[in-house]
């Protein structure tokens, strides 16, 4: 797994810093701030892990969790709780199973999506896994490739200035925004739904003829769901959550290249 040199620093950060001495400081920050009363600590302590500042460098900051770069060619997502407090204080309550499925099922639509890898503890040892249960850190492909590419949030006017934008790029971004938001409103459209797969699937991109097979099943097997967790995206309705799944790498001479590089927003699951 190509992930193995990440997850193995990430698991010599964490041991570092995740120890009984630790621990006896959250406690008492805990306390100190009025957290949590003494008699129900062990509910704000258990599972927890902890990460020294200096080695977690932060790169973004989301609404509900950040993404972190130790090297290695993979970025790291996870939910930081307690910011004030000395170390970075991380727990298992956040992860959810769609963000995998997502990822296979946008790929088996032809879209190009970073790998993704749920890493858990288990007996003090970090590790991938396909459980849900437990989960700490989501490692994701870097697709700067440690800066070879530039990498933006999507936007028309980000499309528009790369330079196979005139060749059909720009309306082939929106045109898979179309598609996704077009599956969240299938529960009451499905009489759309063959016009939909057969507009989007000659439109967007060269897919093998494995790709083109797969939308003869998306009426009956998949959904997209949004997560919600963005207060602003879950008002506005699917677009804009839609939207903020999507990023532009741009390659030599600005060449743009369309990735569902955020798979938090919203979820293409199995029915």
């Amino acid at each position: 797994m190509q992930a193995n040199k990440t997850i193995s620093k990430l698991n010599d950060i964490v041991n570092a810093s995740t120890n009984e001495a630790t621990l006896k400081l959250f406690r008492k920050f805990l306390l100190d701030t009025g957290e949590c009363e003494k008699d129900s600590l062990h509910i704000y302590t258990d599972n927890n892990l902890f990460i020294k500042k200096d080695d977690f460098p932060i790169i973004n900051q989301g609404t509900r969790q950040v993404l972190a770069d130790i090297g290695e060619g993979y970025l790291i997502k996870t939910r930081i709780r307690y910011p004030e407090f000395d170390y970075y204080v991380i727990d298992n309550e956040h992860y959810i199973p769609d963000i995998i499925q997502s990822e296979k099922n946008l790929k088996a639509f032809g879209f190009n999506v970073p790998k993704n890898y749920f890493i858990t503890a288990k007996d003090g040892i970090l590790s991938s896994s396909t459980n849900p249960n437990s989960i700490y850190f989501l490692v994701t492909e870097d697709l700067t490739e440690k800066g070879k590419y530039d990498l933006v949030e999507y936007s028309k006017e980000a499309a528009e200035s790369a330079i196979n934008a005139k060749h059909g790029f720009a309306q082939s971004c929106e045109n898979a925004i179309e598609f996704l938001v077009g599956l969240y409103h299938l529960e009451s459209h499905v009489d759309k739904i063959n016009e939909l797969i057969g507009d989007y699937r000659h439109k967007v991109y060269s897919f093998d003829e494995q790709s083109k097979r797969n939308f003869s099943y998306v009426e009956v097997s998949h959904r997209l769901i949004l997560n919600g967790h963005i207060k602003e995206e879950k008002k506005a309705g699917p677009e804009v959550a839609v939207r903020h799944m999507f990023f532009i790498q741009f390659g030599e001479y600005r060449f743009g290249t369309l990735y569902a590089g955020d798979l938090d927003h919203a979820f293409l699951i199995n029915r």
